[in-house]
């Protein structure tokens, strides 16, 4: 029976996939003289230009690769967010939500073994004193032919010299260079309570999951769950890197979205292989990523964490390179046995099948997701300048046309109305549109009146939003607005109420006007 209900949910799965796929290949126009940013300085330049990504504290210099998410920013994370969610949550049977503290007890921390145990080697120039960590500048030196996560502290000191790496920042080598690696612990300390003294020590969240995992067997018997049961949460972790930087992709503060599936054990490997088929299938399908940036890498056993049996990574091609975005491991039952024997209570799930009298360890598959990280691998896929035509003979050529081509679903503001003039009614008007839209569930409506027309086009194109209406003297006589589509930018003349129709909670029905585009168009 639980054979045939794993077959089943995983045709569920395909059934879903192949539905997101019909529904998304009509929310992404790509064209193949699409051209993607070149590089992350390109790409920072131009989300600070259209307040998307901002450097957090900037009147005072900034804070250590801190970002703030302007407007545009924060609304494309949160659809991004709230797509994730109502897919691996909402729509599925074998996912609840669940929201942990930040600051949890210490004891937590020494529990899990992050207090001794969670580290990343650090080495110091002797010359300059600046601190480096020593696997990323190893695998900076070899080119990505080795992996160094698993290596230990006198296999990187050796290779260090073996290599002759320099200290990046002031090029010293040898004895008055990079020194031997050691333990640096990623934990931000804090204090609890008016008295700072050793009783008070606590620790920001280094991760989400230890919240889950520490409350999954009550959850799960309170809840009366049968296994495989997630838990699901979103929320900020931190942890005191060493090197950081390339934007968003490495921070000390950044934000999580993860699972906790409890299993198990026997299932836990065919369990990992179907959250990573979902997981890719879900960045081609739903966020209409390329497949060609999208790779899996499986860890080797010398790279494996400590915690985990089995992991595979869901790498993206970054500007800078592949680099992480979605790791899916398979943790066994390493953390409920360390909470276990740490807090002295029992951590075994109970069947509520037999009335709680079969009593195990389940397994944990994690799928461990970087939003930041996913919010730069769509803004450095989608962001593309599109070619322009060819100039006639004689004619300067016009420069291409930068634009956002995220699926309508998660683009920042769904549709824009603009009134041709800022006079006679139009504006008046305009608003009045972009409030029936609003009301109808159309999120991020804005009404756009600064500039020329064409202007306001292009700067729509380059937040993303799917549909542009236009409010003209011909509106006023019969309700009819002009319609523009961001990605073929073809125009079609209809009524508000047709826009009304097309337009829904979670997004734009473009299908809908699918049919009018191909005979109304001017």
């Amino acid at each position: 029976m639980r054979a045939f209900a794993h077959a089943a949910r995983r045709q569920d799965i395909a059934a879903r996939g192949l539905a997101r796929r019909a529904s998304t290949m009509s929310a992404v126009h790509r064209l193949d003289s699409d051209s993607p940013v070149a590089s992350m300085e390109e790409l920072m330049s131009f989300c600070r230009s259209r307040a998307i990504i901002l450097e957090s504290s900037g009147v005072y210099g900034g804070a250590a690769t801190t970002y703030d998410f302007g407007p545009v920013g924060a609304q494309l994370k949160k659809n991004i967010v709230d797509m994730w969610w109502r897919d691996f949550v909402e729509n599925r049977d074998d996912v609840a939500p669940l929201d942990t503290g930040v600051i949890l007890n210490p004891a937590v921390w020494r529990g899990s073994g992050h207090v001794e145990e969670f580290t990343d080697p650090l080495t110091q120039c002797e010359t300059c004193k600046r601190r480096f960590r020593a696997d990323k500048l190893l695998e900076e030196a070899d080119g990505g032919a080795e992996h160094w996560d698993g290596k230990t502290l006198e296999e990187m000191g050796a290779a260090l010299v073996a290599l002759g790496v320099a200290c990046p920042s002031c090029g010293a080598k040898a004895e008055a260079g990079l020194g031997t690696p050691r333990p640096f612990n990623l934990l931000f300390e804090t204090s609890i309570g008016p008295v700072q003294d050793g009783s008070s020590t606590a620790f920001l969240r280094p991760e989400t999951a230890q919240g889950a995992l520490v409350q999954g067997p009550l959850v799960l018997s309170l809840t009366r769950a049968r296994l495989p049961a997630g838990l699901a949460q979103v929320g900020k972790s931190f942890r005191n890197e060493i090197a950081v930087g390339q934007s968003l992709f490495r921070t000390r503060e950044f934000e999580q979205a993860e699972i906790q599936v409890f299993c198990e054990p026997e299932s836990s490997g065919d369990l990992l292989q179907q959250w990573v088929e979902d997981c890719n299938t879900w960045l081609v399908d739903r966020l209409g990523l390329t497949p060609s940036r999208i790779r899996r890498r499986v860890h080797e056993e010398s790279e494996l964490a400590h915690y985990a049996l089995a992991t595979t990574d869901i790498e993206f091609n970054y500007p800078f390179g592949w680099g992480e975005l979605w790791g899916i491991a398979n943790r066994g039952k390493y953390d409920l046995l360390r909470h276990e024997a740490a807090s002295g209570q029992d951590m075994r799930f109970r069947d509520p099948r037999d009335g709680g009298r079969t009593a195990f360890h389940p397994f944990v598959v994690e799928p461990a997701l970087g939003v930041g990280r996913l919010v730069l691998a769509v803004l450095s896929d989608c962001l593309v300048t599109e070619a322009a035509p060819a100039a006639a003979k004689g004619k300067k050529q016009a420069p291409g046309r930068l634009v956002l081509r995220v699926p309508d679903e998660i683009a920042p503001s769904r549709a824009a109305v603009l009134p041709l003039m800022n006079k006679d009614g139009m504006p008046e008007r305009a608003a009045e549109i972009a409030a029936a839209l609003r009301r109808m569930g159309a999120g991020g409506v804005q009404v756009d009146t600064s500039g020329s027309i064409g202007k306001r086009y292009r700067r729509q194109d380059e937040v993303g939003t799917p549909l542009c209406v236009t409010v003209d003297y011909t509106t006023l006589e019969d309700g009819t607005v002009t319609v523009r589509c961001r990605d073929t930018m073809r125009q079609a003349r209809l009524s508000v109420a047709d826009i009304e129709d097309a337009i829904g909670p979670r997004g734009l029905t473009r299908d809908k006007l699918q049919g009018v585009f191909a005979t109304v168009v001017r």
